[in-house]
């Protein structure tokens, strides 16, 4: 049954731990970001914004336009030149090509150790990076560290009212045996993470035919 290809699944992940221990180098914490963006004027420079308020500072921002037909662009090139962030980069693809080739396009240009994307209505708290450099520095068989997700209006408040959205279990729902027995059966959603750079470079990247929520890796 399901809960004994668990264990079992466990008792093999921990005999090759044992056997084939990693050993990596942590001192490089270099993280580059990629926010695909198409036509949200209104929200992208919040996004950006979060990025720029991290407790980690050595990250690097790419910002792709999707082939915006609205005033993206310009708010993104104002914003670039009022603060003049020499670690903030933009691309343009001059016609829509998708979230998922922008991600692939950032990841095989990005030099860090580690890699996210970020969507361009999402926010992340300050000490996003840095927790999530933590937790990879710690466990050299994690490859990615996911977020909890909170929903916000176009303001910015929390949703009060129902939203489907809202129906998403989180962590704390479940025990970390009842997660991994959901795990199982397969993806769950989340709203931001952390990859290791060589581990996307590995399997490819992000493959256009599935047609998944651009937030789930």
């Amino acid at each position: 049954n399901s809960q004994e290809k668990i264990d079992t699944a466990k008792r093999e992940l921990e005999y090759v731990r044992k056997q084939h221990p990693l050993k990596m180098d942590v001192a490089d914490t270099s993280v580059t970001v990629v926010i695909p963006v198409k036509d949200m004027q209104q929200y992208v420079i919040k996004a950006i914004e979060s990025v720029r308020r991290q407790t980690h500072e050595n990250w690097r921002l790419m910002l792709v336009d999707d082939g915006s037909t609205d005033g993206t662009q310009k708010v993104v090139r104002d914003f670039m030149e009022e603060y003049n962030d020499n670690r903030i980069e933009f691309y343009i693809f001059h016609e829509n090509r998708g979230d998922r080739v922008a991600c692939n396009y950032a990841a095989g240009m990005a030099q860090s150790e580690y890699f996210m994307c970020l969507s361009a209505d999402d926010l992340i708290e300050p000490t996003f990076m840095e927790r999530c450099i933590d937790v990879l520095k710690l466990n050299a068989q994690i490859e990615l560290v996911a977020s909890q997700t909170d929903f916000i209006d176009a303001e910015g408040k929390p949703y009060t009212e129902g939203h489907p959205f809202k129906l998403i279990v989180k962590a704390a729902n479940k025990s970390r045996a009842e997660w991994l027995a959901r795990l199982y059966n397969g993806n769950v959603y989340f709203g931001a993470g952390m990859f290791r750079t060589k581990m996307l470079r590995d399997v490819g990247g992000w493959r256009q035919e599935y047609k998944q929520l651009s937030d789930y890796a």
